[in-house]
């Protein structure tokens, strides 16, 4: 006896099937696609060796170090729904959040591979998004406050809309079980006007307010920060900064950018700068950019468990210039040199100098 299927009237629009067999009627709920119209996985992925020689002249003594370093990254996205996606990323390093470079030369051991990005992002309306997860960082920056490497576990969302933007994230710095979270509110608002072949710019303002740090003892603290008889950060931060960039985008690209940022929770040794001038592309094979930095940040100004690790070994207090060139040997293979030198601002005067030289390929 052969099974016939039959339709039924649907259920809060949702259609129903029944199959009958051997006299008997079996019914059953058809259940949607939620995948009905995704796109295929995007996959991308990138790998760099880097050379990274470093020099440091104190009262202690002097010391010179020369590492080879490698860093993986291993991305994946997916369009679900015209408006809902989804992501993951894989990168080598240690548990550091600003950092995902592993040093070779450790005894051959195997390399860690941790899970770097796990996000989902949902647009109900255009130039409305709301995300969750583990996030690219989603707040507009140029290094002096964020690394670029940080990924920051919250929520967060955007708001954007003839060339105006908001931008409201809450992050979860460290997770407590008997006392308050460590987190980081975030609010921003910019301006901008991008240009596909000409002048294009962008000004924006921030605001941060780290809640649960004063008092405590972060994990990933660097020792700039002031601290109290027991080791634990003796102040608060609530920053306030501001970012404008200017950038050409014809014959022969240039690119200016300025940051800002203050703290407003404390007094003194609270305020830091960075200002970066760019100018050529290394976008396609056989073009060259050079590019200068001058920096300083100090004490106070922000938390140096999240600034950037580039600069100075302490992450804050300090002062420094970047010089660096870029070029395309060919498309998707890149090399760049940078040299920077460095000075503390205060405390026991050190001097730090660190070359390093990247080759990276994009897989």
């Amino acid at each position: 006896m052969r099974a016939s299927p039959a339709r039924l009237p649907d259920l809060f629009g949702v259609p129903l099937r029944a199959l009958r067999f051997a006299g008997l009627t079996f019914s059953f709920m058809a259940i949607p696609s939620f995948t009905q119209g995704a796109t295929p996985i995007r996959v991308e992925s990138a790998l760099r060796l880097r050379y990274d020689g470093q020099s440091r002249e104190s009262a202690l003594g002097d010391t010179l170090r020369h590492r080879f370093r490698a860093r993986l990254r291993i991305g994946a996205t997916r369009q679900m729904a015209p408006d809902l996606s989804a992501g993951a990323r894989l990168t080598t390093g240690s548990a550091d959040p600003t950092s995902g470079n592993i040093t070779l030369g450790d005894g051959f051991v195997k390399k860690d591979l941790r899970l770097d990005r796990l996000w989902v992002r949902w647009e109900p309306r255009p130039g409305t998004a709301l995300l969750a997860g583990k996030l690219q960082n989603p707040i507009a920056h140029e290094g002096l406050v964020w690394d670029e490497d940080v990924s920051p576990e919250g929520i967060a969302a955007l708001l954007e809309g003839s060339g105006a933007s908001l931008i409201l994230g809450y992050f979860v710095l460290e997770e407590r079980e008997s006392d308050a979270d460590a987190t980081v509110g975030v609010a921003q608002i910019g301006l901008a006007r991008p240009s596909p072949n000409g002048l294009g710019w962008r000004i924006a303002g921030t605001y941060h307010e780290l809640g649960a740090v004063e008092g405590t003892s972060l994990r990933f603290s660097r020792g700039s920060n002031a601290l109290d008889v027991e080791g634990a950060l003796a102040n608060d931060y609530d920053l306030i900064s501001g970012l404008v960039v200017s950038d050409w985008k014809g014959a022969r690209p240039w690119r200016c950018s300025a940051e800002a940022v203050r703290n407003v929770a404390v007094g003194h040794e609270n305020i830091g700068y960075s200002i970066e001038l760019r100018a050529g592309s290394a976008a396609r094979a056989r073009d060259w950019q050079v590019m200068a930095t001058g920096q300083r940040l100090e004490r106070e100004a922000v938390l140096d468990a999240l600034a950037e690790s580039g600069w100075h070994s302490m992450r804050t207090n300090y002062e420094g210039l970047r010089l660096g060139v870029r070029t395309a040997l060919r498309e998707g293979w890149r090399l760049s040199i940078s040299a920077r030198l460095m000075r503390s601002l205060t405390g026991a005067r050190t001097h730090e100098r660190r070359l390093t030289l990247d080759s990276e390929w994009d897989l």
